[in-house]
């Protein structure tokens, strides 16, 4: 887009040049005294035609840069919508890891039979090396961390209900009594994006919590992108402009030679 815009403003000028530069020839070839006033008259128009050219030429290059920041602009937004989704399933996923580990804890905690009491702290050992921060995101997210368990019931069975679909599984119906029951009082995705907000204005805040990193880098390279576009695209426009700008200063230079060979 701005290559092309670039190419269309600097044809512009030139054009405007060499049409600027023939009929001043033709003024200066053949012109006695009695027709000079009519050919200065006729260079007088060429100088207006330049001067308009100018302007016309400064006009569409401003709005060719509005148009690439623009662009840059709803880029950016894009990304950070982007990086709002992943952040989601990022957050969400630590926040799954963190109550899964909590209720395997209360679970060991009301135990009696000791083989049940194993298989529960293997199955809490393998999930805590997954999520070592679990108790930081268990403390930072307590007020709510009851509407968040009863979220996460409802996702896994809103997975366990997906696969069942597709298997016939015979609890098919006792799975989707129970999804009915939760999710009628449960926006899942209004969870979701509300634990996204309190986790990136927690770490905004310096709170200790599980760095995003995937997420952090994969932002700023593409704001990297974007920034390095942008800049290209002015720089071309700004090209364009300059060497509109002396192709029509060549042109006016021209009709001033003439002038002064008049005089």
């Amino acid at each position: 887009m701005a290559s092309s815009t670039a190419i269309t403003l600097l044809i512009l000028a030139l054009t405007f040049s060499v049409s600027i530069a023939l009929d001043g020839s033709r003024c200066a070839i053949g012109v006695d005294d009695a027709g000079r006033d009519g050919a200065v008259g006729l260079l007088q128009q060429n100088v207006q035609k330049a001067a308009a050219g100018r302007a016309l030429l400064q006009s569409q290059a401003a709005k060719a840069q509005d148009v690439e920041l623009h662009k840059h602009e709803a880029s950016k937004k894009g990304s950070i919508k982007r990086m709002h989704r992943q952040n989601t399933t990022e957050v969400w996923n630590q926040i799954e890891g963190a109550v899964e580990i909590s209720n395997l804890q209360d679970q060991i905690n009301q135990a009696t039979d000791s083989v049940d009491i194993q298989n529960l702290q293997k199955q809490m050992d393998d999930l805590q090396k997954q999520f070592p921060s679990w108790e930081e995101v268990k403390g930072q997210f307590s007020d709510s961390w009851s509407s968040l368990e009863d979220a996460v019931s409802l996702d896994n069975i809103q997975k366990q209900l997906d696969e069942a679909k597709k298997t016939g599984n015979s609890t098919l119906q006792e799975l989707q009594k129970q999804y009915d029951s939760l999710s009628a009082s449960i926006d899942l995705g209004s969870i979701q994006d509300q634990a996204t907000s309190t986790w990136e204005d927690l770490q905004s805040k310096g709170v200790p919590l599980p760095n995003l990193t995937s997420v952090e880098g994969w932002v700023n390279n593409a704001a990297d992108t974007i920034g390095d576009a942008a800049g290209n695209a002015a720089d071309a426009v700004g090209s364009a402009v300059n060497s509109a700008g002396d192709a029509l200063g060549g042109a006016v230079n021209s009709i001033g030679n003439v002038f002064n060979s008049w005089r």
